[in-house]
């Protein structure tokens, strides 16, 4: 409720959308204010907000209880969160040394910013993205997933609306996937 709340203060203001930075920051500063004062009952979930912005491409961020908040490349909440995170970075390590070795072979030194340095992501398509979630979440729970046991929804670039794919769909990325 909060959250759409600033949103539509912030575009009634402005008279344009509230960046996702700005969205997840709010309601950190908001969540924090409940933790200087022993009366006040601290909200008890993990916020993750996710934006596709025109400048700088895809956005995500979580926004903790305490009042944290943090931008992520990949980010994992719930019972399993630090496991979660610990195989997401090591898939992630995986990948981009498989990329530069690609690049290498190439002879293509990449993309990098002015001062000479690679940015620090991954180049991914919908999907090897889409795999590399479902591969990352089997990994943690140690279970194989049947399509019925996994729900996958996504937004890209050229369709920025969220939508959930299809059993048939999710069946084809298992079965790249084994």
């Amino acid at each position: 409720y909060k959250s759409r709340q600033i949103a539509a203060e912030f575009q009634f203001d402005n008279g344009y959308q509230i960046p996702v930075k700005h969205l997840a920051n709010e309601l950190a500063n908001y969540n924090q204010l409940f933790t200087q004062h022993a009366y006040k009952r601290v909200p008890g979930v993990s916020l993750l907000f996710c934006s596709i912005d025109d400048e700088v491409g895809p956005r995500l961020y979580m926004v903790d209880p305490a009042g944290s908040c943090y931008g992520y490349h990949a980010v994992s909440t719930g019972t399993k969160e630090q496991e979660g995170m610990s195989t997401l970075e090591k898939m992630m390590k995986e990948k981009r040394e498989e990329q530069e070795e690609e690049e290498k072979k190439k002879g293509d030194d990449g993309d990098k910013d002015k001062k000479g340095i690679k940015p620090n992501k991954l180049d991914l398509n919908e999907k090897e993205t889409v795999e590399f979630a479902i591969e990352a979440l089997q990994k943690v729970l140690g279970v194989d997933f049947k399509s019925n046991q996994v729900e996958v929804a996504l937004a890209t670039q050229n369709n920025t609306k969220f939508r959930s794919l299809t059993m048939k769909e999710i069946d084809e990325y298992l079965t790249n996937i084994s």
